[in-house]
């Protein structure tokens, strides 16, 4: 015991020596030297002597800086071999880190199943054979269903059972380089992680399903119900009965689908009173009979045609809409049962609404016969190109088609009968015609129809009629080219018997009067809503001094454009890409203008019209003429009120939105009268 203390000791000294500053050992060369000193010879021999003290001073030197170094190094060794080894241990960590997420990169997380099958380290076309693979024999299978003590086999399809490989494959955790390493991908093969099979379950396929499989109609209970018999309203009396736990089959189905399970299922019933009573509907019934008689209006532009449900008791059948209301504040069907899942615990109630709704196939040959010729249209096609002589052919009018969308007609007309709404807009879709341009059409910028402007003349005199017919096909086949202002007074002609015009009224400032080229303001109005509904900037517009019904009879009032050489004129600039190409023609009693170009994304739309400030016209202006007989009066001019009307462009142009204001003020014209000589009774204001 005794040697080990003293070498512990002699240790301990030894650490302390080495923990000595080096002050310390040049002190001790300092006594040294002194000791020598006083020993020196006589000067002759001095530099000897001095010259071995100087080497004696080198070697002691020599030997601390040594010895330093060698404790330094005892110092320095074992951290050094730390850092070392961890630098060792962390670039061995991250090479294999590496390697491992290298190896598994975009592969799923090991350890990861979904519905027992395991897809630990397989990439993502891998995963969706191996879920085909499991999930194709499901779908073959059959699941056992008991209800009543009997049982049925059904397929998943059957039960409104769809697999999502796709939402499923979504929740499966892939090795990535961001946030993967060796420390979670073995924490996740140590785990694990357990994926359900997502599904989809239509619920209400499944019911039906079971229901008819196991005759289970007969087993509900019954509502009242209202039917016809004799054309009188009878009302049915309601039957107890027993229905199914639809929330309970629902997650029964769902958990099996999940698992990719064939396992039996038992079906849970429960006694169930009707919702809707014999009392209840009896009423109703006054209420009911008051809507089969209120007539409904189908209308489309200027067209209506209207009914009574109660002249067509074929058309008409009683349905209940029910609605599943969960808790106080959500209400549902049972589809969206699927999409809330919390719907499955809380409480459920269930409410049954009566609904009127149409029958499809009488109500349809109503439309087929009365409503479709006027409304449905055949597309006709259009071709654009030059003849030889570099002159514009247009074969064809280029009209959309359009026909009636019988669905949304008749959801729209259940929707109105059932919230006493009188009139239901009839739902077109348009039928586009092909557009045919040339090639040397094409290099203009003529690619397709960018707007069309119409305007209907119906009761127009003859001679107003030849005259827009004349007019109008002076515009047809000219070309606009890009920033080019159109004038239309510069294509018009000299209006007068040698443009082939006829005498028709005018409107002037003497009044209304024969004047050759009456009517040409149909025209001008017309090419005015093309340029406005094609989104060109309008330069030019004058409205009439008063409202005109011709150019009223489509969109209202506020959209004419009267022109007159010298004094009006109608003009737009082509801000397209390309040129416009004008088609124009007169159909019946309409007249249209069709412009081709590029399409550059504009979007126009009208909104329209606002009229106010109505006036009267004032009292009749009465003139005498001598070449009529004593006391004959002749009215020669009508009244016309006097009122503004504001229409809005919205445009819709790179992105920028522009809104134009379009304002029209008609002045108030009173009545003129001829009358022939001699004393005639003032006439009452109009």
């Amino acid at each position: 015991m005794a040697q080990k203390k003293k070498k512990k000791k002699a240790g301990k000294k030894a650490k302390a020596s080495v923990k000595q500053p080096q002050k310390k050992q040049i002190k001790k060369v300092v006594d040294l030297v002194k000791k020598v000193v006083p020993a020196l010879p006589s000067p002759a021999k001095a530099p000897e002597k001095i010259g071995r003290i100087k080497r004696l001073v080198n070697f002691v030197k020599e030997k601390i800086q040594k010895r330093q170094k060698r404790n330094l190094a005892k110092k320095l060794r074992k951290p050094i071999i730390i850092v070392f080894s961890i630098l060792a241990l962390a670039v061995i960590f991250y090479t294999a880190s590496i390697i491992m997420v290298f190896s598994l990169y975009n592969k799923a997380m090991p350890g990861t199943t979904v519905a027992g099958v395991d897809v630990s380290a397989l990439t993502l076309d891998e995963i969706q054979n191996k879920l085909m693979d499991r999930g194709q024999p499901f779908l073959e299978s059959s699941v056992p269903v008991m209800l009543d003590g009997v049982t049925q086999n059904f397929t998943p399809q059957e039960l409104g059972i769809s697999l999502l490989p796709r939402n499923t494959i979504q929740e499966i955790r892939f090795v990535n380089l961001k946030n993967s390493n060796i420390a979670t991908i073995s924490a996740a093969m140590i785990m694990g992680e357990e994926i359900p099979f997502h599904v989809s379950v239509d619920i209400e396929k499944a019911q039906r399903a079971i229901e008819e499989r196991f005759a289970f109609n007969d087993k509900k209970s019954k509502d009242a119900y209202l039917t016809f018999e004799n054309e009188t309203l009878t009302v049915v009396p309601e039957k107890p009965g027993k229905a199914i736990d639809i929330r309970e089959l629902y997650k029964d189905i769902k958990n099996r689908a999940n698992s990719l399970s064939s396992e039996s299922l038992t079906i849970k019933i429960f006694d169930q009173q009707p919702l809707v009573t014999k009392e209840k509907l009896e009423a109703e019934m006054e209420k009911i009979k008051a809507r089969l008689y209120e007539k409904i209006y189908l209308t489309y532009e200027s067209w209506d045609w209207n009914f009574k449900l109660a002249d067509h008791v074929d058309w008409i059948k009683f349905e209940y809409q029910s609605r599943f209301h969960v808790g106080d504040v959500l209400s549902l069907d049972l589809g969206q049962l699927e999409e809330d899942p919390g719907a499955l615990s809380a409480p459920l109630s269930m409410t049954k609404d009566l609904q009127i709704t149409i029958e499809p196939a009488p109500f349809l040959a109503y439309v087929e016969t009365e409503i479709n010729p006027v409304i449905e249209t055949q597309p006709q096609d259009v071709s654009l190109s030059k003849d030889e002589n570099g002159e514009i052919i247009i074969e064809g009018k280029g009209e959309n088609g359009q026909t009636i969308k019988d669905e949304y007609l008749i959801s729209a007309l259940n929707l109105a009968i059932n919230k006493n709404i009188d009139e239901v807009p009839i739902p077109v879709q348009i039928k586009k015609a092909h557009v045919e341009v040339s090639e040397d059409l094409k290099s203009l910028g003529i690619e397709t129809l960018i707007g069309t402007g119409r305007s209907a003349f119906a009761g127009s005199p003859p001679n107003r009629i030849h005259n827009i017919n004349v007019g109008i096909n002076k515009y047809n086949g000219l070309l606009i080219a890009p920033g080019e202002t159109f004038s239309f007074n510069e294509f018009v002609g000299p209006v007068d018997a040698s443009g082939g015009y006829l005498p028709e009224l005018v409107i002037k400032a003497e009044g209304t009067i024969p004047e050759y080229g009456g009517g040409l303001c149909q025209v001008s109005s017309t090419i005015y809503h093309a340029a406005l509904v094609t989104g060109l900037p309008i330069v030019e517009r004058s409205p009439h001094s008063y409202a005109v019904s011709y150019y009223a009879q489509i969109y209202g009032y506020g959209l004419d454009a009267t022109i007159y050489i010298g004094i009006h004129d109608v003009r737009f600039i082509n801000d397209t890409p390309g040129h416009i190409l004008i088609q124009a023609y007169t159909d019946g009693t309409q007249a249209y203008f069709k412009f081709y170009g590029t399409d550059d994304g504009r979007t126009v739309e009208l909104e329209g019209p606002y009229q106010s400030g109505y006036y009267g016209p004032g009292p009749a202006i009465v003139v005498e003429n001598p070449a009529m007989a004593p006391g004959t009066r002749v009215q020669v001019a009508a009244a016309h009120t006097g009122f503004n009307v504001t229409w809005y462009r919205h445009l819709v142009k790179g992105g920028e939105k522009l809104t134009e204001t379009i304002y029209s003020a008609y002045n108030a014209i009173p009545a003129k009268v001829m009358v022939g000589p001699g004393v005639a009774e003032e006439p009452a204001a109009e």
